[in-house]
């Protein structure tokens, strides 16, 4: 993995670039994973064996890029990282839902990362200036009240989700942005999102939040 700090608006960002050889077991957990799952997404559409095992690359991909990062940043400032719980799921059908728990330091820190392709928009740098936000908890008619993680956190890649198995074919790597995100704190005076029944505290844009490296500050603090 190589990781190199972008700089928008005053707002750092991380961009990581995986070999493809760094991914084989993301590869072929996705694969399996492609073979079990719903063909419906959470909306109901249908979608083909390929789209699925893109849509599991992605997730997959984002949940290793935030275990990565943590790593390394432990590794650089001599912290103890345990990652007691790490799992994702699709929230919709083109956002992800990653969450994590990890123990630092032996301090239990929990985290929601949320991830997305962009390509209707120029990215990285409309993707941190207004055209996402950093989302955290939400209700529903399905979901009255959610238990509230310490850090929320945002994932991007700069493509479309379908032309993603091309990239690794023919640059045999794959770069993905980590954004930064808020503490749970940050929410308590934020706006609300409405969208597919839905109701979401958001920062937007996520330069209004903590970039990469003061996230992981705050993470490890």
């Amino acid at each position: 993995m190589e990781i190199n700090e972008l700089e928008i608006n005053n707002h750092r960002i991380l961009k990581a670039k995986y070999a493809k050889d760094e991914l084989i077991n993301i590869l072929k957990e996705a694969e399996a994973l492609a073979k079990k799952v719903s063909p419906f997404d959470p909306s109901g559409t249908e979608r083909d064996f390929i789209t699925r095992n893109i849509k599991n690359i992605g997730g997959l991909l984002a949940e290793k890029v935030v275990i990565d990062i943590a790593q390394q940043y432990a590794n650089e400032h001599k912290c103890l990282l345990e990652i007691k719980e790490s799992n994702w799921k699709e929230a919709e059908s083109s956002l992800y839902q990653i969450d994590h728990i990890f123990s630092i330091d032996s301090k239990i820190k929990t985290i929601e990362t949320r991830s997305s392709f962009s390509y209707k928009t120029k990215c990285p740098e409309r993707v941190v200036t207004g055209a996402f936000s950093i989302i955290g908890p939400y209700v529903s008619e399905h979901k009255i009240k959610e238990i509230e993680k310490d850090f929320y956190a945002f994932v991007f890649y700069c493509m479309n989700p379908q032309k993603l198995p091309d990239i690794l074919c023919k640059n045999n790597f794959i770069e993905v942005y980590f954004a930064g995100g808020a503490s749970i704190s940050m929410f308590s005076e934020t706006t609300t999102l409405k969208q597919k029944g839905a109701e979401y505290k958001i920062i937007k844009p996520i330069t209004a939040g903590l970039d990469a490296t003061a996230f992981f500050q705050k993470l490890f603090s």
